[in-house]
């Protein structure tokens, strides 16, 4: 344990990376917990898997097994607990609602005349997401839009009109008391500087694992830090060592400092811990025998990697490089080291496999963890449109759009998520040879006019025979064919409300909830099971269909995709809401480009991802880093994928 006799106020704590700055907040959040067991600890981390890292070790260390009176943020969990506490609860609006009030103001702006760069591509997803990109970037630096407004009034037009639209949006917003994600530590920030006291304010304040804080994140640990006893902010520093390569950290500090500055007197006050040393954790397998020494080539590779010259050391047992052709043998190299560790007796949780874009390796990690016995969870934000099912959604929802093209209609027919009730399989598969003989491409009336013409013709059933088809089967084929065109076109224009339930339809009821329900009212009780069996030809039993498949982690995985589009679905619902009541009659394409750019937005982490107890970790480094693991595994470092390639814009 670190042995710190600090001063209470707000410190800057300094150290090396992997210098023990974790280890000694949480001795002190024990500590603090040991004098006062009531008084609160807010501990503010960087990630998600640094909450749980935290926790679990602090769990560890507590005598008594309970974190009672500890509570853990990040920023945005932190602005709405200050709010909540100061008895200003706002109302936040997601990214799907920020993209829609974007896209309102700037429709509005247009038609009065006052966009005079952007008018032709104002109604475009790809403009309004680079805006929402803009503002956030703008808010983060606490840049007002009448600071912006100011700047670029005598500039260009094109600066002018982003103004516009900033100005509106924030306008927008304050008009209804709605805040988006850096709004509300803004309005935090004005409350606790016009001399509001936080009620139930903690004891102990912790910042650790950032390497950079915001404008309006550096503001809100200042101000309080003014009314918190102790504030500690963690951040990683190598002393008297010139170069780039600690830039970041020295910024974030002087940020603190120039904030921390007021009437004179300086909040702030920088400790280093560079000269304190906790009792070692300890470690697994060959490297136990050479702690130092390993610790020594690390420090090393820390100090030297960027130098054009460096003087080189031996490496050891500590530095290892793999070199693979591709992902997949890059991935098998990696998992077959870490199975000979675990095979040596060094637990899951002491190995983490990082890359700077996790997305990559995903695939290959998954598969071959599963071949090779290996616990494994993979910490990777998906994206909601690649996931198959809600790919397959997506697909349906645009057939009668793109006039029933071949290839996709097709595709969404045969596809294991759809159990059509308009078309049998021998049904499909007709279609399909009818397709073939006829070279239909697409086209409604194209589809239909082909099935008629083959009633009374021969069709060939292989290389060597043909059949005539009974005109009967003609008829109920086109029937079939033209109640699912008729089911999957979406209506012209509708209200929000009418679109969604137009594809909840589509999708159908959750035959769990259905079955749980049966029980409720009773199996054998008339009323059981009607409502689904009234509902057989209405849908397509999506979710029937995904809770079918043989493999859970399949079903965990679709589920939640489908979870989170309706998720999707309700915050459209609500966006429309809050601008027009949700009465307003829109076209079919206005709601399907939002959709899309809110599913295009939209990621997925599966709830079995949230933890890695007993279970290897591979994360990108974003979500890695703040986290001690005696086995890391980097990957991803090839000439052309590192260093990452900058998009033009």
């Amino acid at each position: 344990m670190f042995n710190l006799d600090l001063p209470d106020g707000a410190l800057i704590l300094t150290a090396p990376a992997g210098g023990g700055k974790t280890e000694a907040v949480i001795d002190e959040i024990v500590r603090a917990r040991a004098f006062s067991l009531f008084s609160p600890v807010w501990v503010l981390l960087a990630t998600g898997q640094q909450i749980f890292a935290v926790q679990e070790r602090l769990l560890a260390r507590s005598q008594d097994g309970v974190q009672f009176g500890v509570e853990f943020f990040n920023f945005e969990m932190l602005y709405s607990r200050v709010l909540d506490l100061l008895g200003d609860p706002q109302r936040l609006v997601e990214d799907t609602a920020r993209y829609r009030i974007l896209r309102h103001v700037t429709a509005a702006l247009d038609e009065i005349g006052d966009l005079e760069h952007f008018a032709r591509i104002a109604a475009s997803p790809g403009f309004v997401t680079l805006v929402a990109g803009l503002i956030h970037e703008l808010k983060q630096g606490r840049v007002s839009p009448e600071d912006f407004w100011n700047v670029a009034e005598p500039r260009s037009a094109k600066d002018r009109d982003l103004a516009r639209i900033y100005h509106a949006y924030q306008d927008f917003l304050r008009e209804r008391s709605l805040v988006d994600r850096h709004g509300a530590g803004w309005l935090a920030i004005d409350h606790l500087e016009k001399g509001a006291k936080l009620p139930g304010c903690p004891e102990l304040l912790i910042a650790d694992g950032f390497d950079q804080f915001n404008q309006v994140q550096v503001r809100l640990l200042t101000v309080l830090a003014r009314q918190v006893s102790r504030t500690w902010v963690t951040l990683t520093a190598a002393p008297d060592e010139p170069g780039r390569r600690f830039r970041r950290f020295e910024q974030t500090r002087d940020r603190l400092l120039r904030v921390g500055t007021i009437d004179g007197r300086q909040v702030w006050q920088v400790i280093p811990l560079d000269s304190l040393t906790p009792n070692p954790s300890p470690l697994y397998g060959e490297e136990a025998a050479s702690e130092q020494g390993g610790e020594a080539v690390l420090h090393h590779l820390t100090n030297t990697i960027f130098q054009t010259h460096p003087t080189p050391i031996p490496g050891g047992a500590a530095v290892s490089l793999i070199e693979a052709p591709d992902v997949i043998r890059e991935a098998g190299a990696v998992l077959r080291g870490v199975k000979r560790r675990l095979l040596d007796g060094a637990p899951p949780e002491s190995f983490a496999v990082v890359a700077r874009d996790i997305g990559r390796y995903s695939s290959a990690l998954r598969d071959l963890a599963r071949a090779y016995g290996i616990p494994l969870v993979v910490r990777e934000g998906l994206s909601l449109a690649e996931n198959p099912v809600a790919s397959l959604v997506m697909t349906l929802l645009d057939l009668a759009g793109l006039d029933f093209p071949r290839r996709e209609l097709l595709d969404t027919l045969r596809s294991p998520y759809l159990d059509s009730p308009d078309l049998e399989l021998d049904q499909v598969a007709l279609l399909e040879r009818l397709s073939l003989e006829r070279k239909i491409v697409q086209g409604r009336a194209t589809w239909l006019d082909e099935i008629r013409a083959a009633k009374g013709k021969r069709i060939d059933e292989d290389r060597d025979s043909e059949r005539q088809i009974d005109p009967a089967v003609i008829d109920q084929l086109l029937d079939s064919v033209t109640r699912h065109f008729d089911r999957i076109t979406p209506p012209p224009s509708g209200t929000i409300e009418e679109f969604v339930r137009w594809i909840e339809a589509l999708l159908g009821p959750d035959p769990q909830l259905l079955a749980d329900d049966r029980d409720e009212r009773g199996g054998d009780s008339p009323e059981a099971g009607t409502d689904a069996e009234a509902d057989h030809e209405a849908h397509f039993h999506i979710l029937s269909r995904v809770r079918q498949s043989a493999d859970p982690d399949h079903i965990n995985r679709d589920l939640h995709a489908l979870r989170r589009l309706k998720s999707v679905l309700s915050s459209i619902r609500s966006a429309h809401e809050l601008i027009s009541g949700g009465d307003e009659v829109i076209a079919w394409e206005d709601f399907r480009a939002e959709l899309g750019l809110a599913v295009n937005s939209a990621r997925l982490i599966l709830p079995g991802e949230q933890s890695r107890v007993g279970r290897v970790l591979a994360t990108d480094v974003t979500e890695a880093r703040g986290l001690p693991h005696d086995h890391v595994y980097l990957m991803g470092l090839a000439e052309g994928i590192f260093p990452a390639q900058e998009p033009e814009r």
